[in-house]
């Protein structure tokens, strides 16, 4: 091997590493930009969850508790009102009617959400002097009132049902990875397609094919570690996430875990993607090594 064709052979190395850890960052941001920060895509995403059992059960759960706190009863009173508030906010929570504003709460929440990550004023979604970030659910607790008061149940108000997100220094570390994400998810992707072209057009000749097998390599690779981090980052948010009662914490977990089937797929697309790729790669080799035996014989 001559001293120019292992420099380029080693300049083609090291786009390759390039193309699979520039692929990992690309797909994430990608994924975030147009799903997670997106709220046509979110709204699309999360509301088929109003049917979900566990979802209905852990929110009855926290409005019963909550109502049942605010009302200040005595023990054996507590007692017998709990079946009658959970009863009427379960019957709530399997209306149409729940389903209507779980979408539209979402919406207007997320909305606000990524106004506040973009540091834009809020309301909805609302930065408590601490730091603590949460969604509030109040068209859900204004339409809960009425089933209670037609259960027998007349509460002069009921508290605000919300979601805590994020608290303390996190909501200022998530403003500067929703701003990278931005600048990110437009950068990224059309670079990484450019060191995969350099990759190749570098590559020594006669190993091009090679290096092309190897960029489909590399793409399979940027996806499994892209994998990898969602996966640990999902375990360190849930397992970090403070929790006002349980339910707060179990809806969390079940829409994030909603969040991540469009990532799914579009795993699942890159895969192919990358197969396609070595397979032309590994096809072309072939093709190539025939030609240069005929030329020899």
């Amino acid at each position: 091997m001559s001293r120019s064709s292992g420099v380029r052979h080693i300049a083609s190395a090291l786009l390759l590493i390039l193309v699979g850890l520039l692929g990992t960052a690309s797909l994430l941001a990608v994924y975030c930009h147009y799903v997670l920060l997106d709220t046509d895509r979110y709204t699309a995403t999360v509301t088929p969850l109003a049917d979900n059992p566990v979802l209905q059960a852990a929110v009855a759960d926290q409005a019963t508790t909550a109502i049942i706190n605010q009302a200040n009863l005595r023990d054996r009173v507590a007692e017998q009102a709990t079946p009658i508030v959970r009863a009427a906010v379960g019957s709530f929570l399997a209306s149409s009617q729940f389903a209507g504003l779980w979408e539209s709460a979402n919406r207007q929440a997320h909305r606000h959400l990524v106004a506040v990550l973009r540091d834009d004023s809020d309301e909805v979604v609302r930065a408590d002097d601490d730091g603590t970030l949460r969604i509030d659910f109040a068209p859900f607790t204004a339409e809960a009132r009425d089933q209670l008061i037609e259960a027998g149940v007349s509460p002069e108000s009921l508290p605000s049902t919300s979601i805590v997100v994020a608290r303390g220094p996190d909501l200022t570390t998530a403003r500067q990875v929703v701003r990278g994400i931005d600048i990110a998810a437009v950068v990224l992707p059309p670079v990484n397609v450019l060191l995969a072209l350099a990759a190749v057009v570098v590559a020594p000749r006669g190993r091009r094919w090679r290096a092309v097998t190897l960029v489909g390599m590399s793409v399979a690779f940027a996806v499994a570690l892209a994998t990898i981090v969602v996966a640990v980052a999902r375990w360190h948010y849930l397992s970090t996430l403070p929790s006002e009662g349980p339910a707060s914490a179990t809806v969390v977990e079940i829409i994030a875990d909603a969040l991540l089937e469009p990532l799914t797929t579009l795993v699942r697309a890159m895969l192919l993607i990358a197969a396609g790729i070595m397979v032309v790669g590994i096809g072309g080799n072939a093709i190539a090594a025939r030609r240069a035996r005929a030329l020899a014989a």
